[in-house]
């Protein structure tokens, strides 16, 4: 099985589930999101993300599942995320879009399930600590907490990155004790390149005297999520060092998606800088952060997604996350 930790890169539609409960509607469950499998379906995307590939390409089922779909005493993969989701408190970023499912939250609600399922799968009787034992944790969070500190930016380097750091560790230890013994780590992709960065950044230019390098990407976010991605991928070698029988693998999705971006083609992409469905007006498809004006009434869509690395500005297209998880299976920007 996997169990997915999370945010809205890998939210398969928990956040969406949430807002159904409570009444509301979220963007990710009406169209245009979900375009490219013809149906909404909770996630950030016009169709599947990464953690639907891993588990279908692991063989482990069609989709990775929403928890809050899940009420039983079975064994089976779930995703915990949530859109918006943090690893530190949401009161520490004072944003809308903003979670209390946070990391910890999370991993709160994977051991509360974990103490309903029985001893007693598939008409036989097992150890249910040896299926824990041998599923995969998959762990993708912390882009949020970046995200809305971005307006203090000098707070990013000395107080956000080694906050979030001490909460991915200590979530990995809390399920390492627990018995959980495999997990699948992923940085913080590309995203300097986006297009929600790159409009918002170009709308703000003069109070944030940022710069771009030769692809059109922010320099100085570009030295946040490196300084973020390399302290994340020393935290992973130390814990790994620390515990003979522990198994963190690292998915470098900044490498990844560079890679990507200088080789476009061969992946079939035309665009890495403009947003496929968003609000016309500028080179980016783009208006500020807020998913570049994605289901509004004054926005539109491209005709190919799949040419498109990015979704909306923020998220990702199905076809980038297909290609990504195509590196994962096969052991690319893997360590080790």
């Amino acid at each position: 099985a996997i169990f997915s930790l999370t945010d809205s890169l890998s939210d398969t539609g928990n956040r969406n589930l949430e807002a159904l409960a409570s009444g509301n509607t979220s963007l990710s469950g009406s169209f245009p999101y979900g375009m490219t499998i013809g149906k909404p379906t909770g996630r950030y995307s016009d169709g599947y993300l990464l953690i639907d590939f891993l588990t279908r390409g692991l063989k482990l089922g069609d989709s990775a599942r929403p928890s809050l779909t899940y009420n039983g005493t079975y064994f089976t993969s779930l995703n915990f995320g949530y859109a918006g989701a943090t690893v530190c408190p949401p009161s520490v970023y004072s944003n809308p879009f903003a979670t209390p499912h946070i990391l910890s939250a999370q991993v709160s609600d994977f051991l509360w399930h974990k103490e309903q399922v029985k001893d007693y799968q598939d008409g036989a009787e097992v150890d249910k600590n040896v299926l824990y034992n041998k599923a995969l944790y998959f762990i993708e969070i912390g882009g949020n907490d970046i995200n809305y500190m971005m307006p203090r930016f000098p707070d990013i380097l000395n107080t956000t990155i080694p906050s979030v750091l001490s909460g991915i560790k200590s979530s990995i230890l809390s399920l390492y004790e627990s018995g959980a013994r495999n997990f699948l780590v992923v940085n913080l992709p590309r995203s300097d390149c986006a297009p929600g960065y790159i409009s918002a950044f170009t709308e703000f230019a003069d109070i944030f005297n940022t710069h771009t390098d030769q692809f059109g990407c922010i320099v100085e976010v570009t030295q946040v999520f490196e300084t973020f991605n390399k302290q994340l991928l020393d935290m992973v070698i130390d814990i790994n060092y620390q515990n003979d029988d522990i198994n963190i693998y690292h998915f470098d999705w900044f490498a990844a998606t560079d890679h990507v971006i200088k080789n476009m083609h061969h992946y079939k992409f035309k665009s890495y800088k403009s947003a496929c469905c968003g609000i016309p007006g500028n080179d980016y498809h783009c208006e500020g952060l807020a998913l570049c004006g994605c289901g509004q009434t004054n926005g539109t869509t491209c005709k190919n997604p799949g040419e498109h690395v990015t979704w909306d500005g923020t998220h990702y297209t199905q076809h980038f996350y297909e290609v990504s998880s195509q590196f994962v299976l096969h052991g690319n920007f893997i360590s080790p």
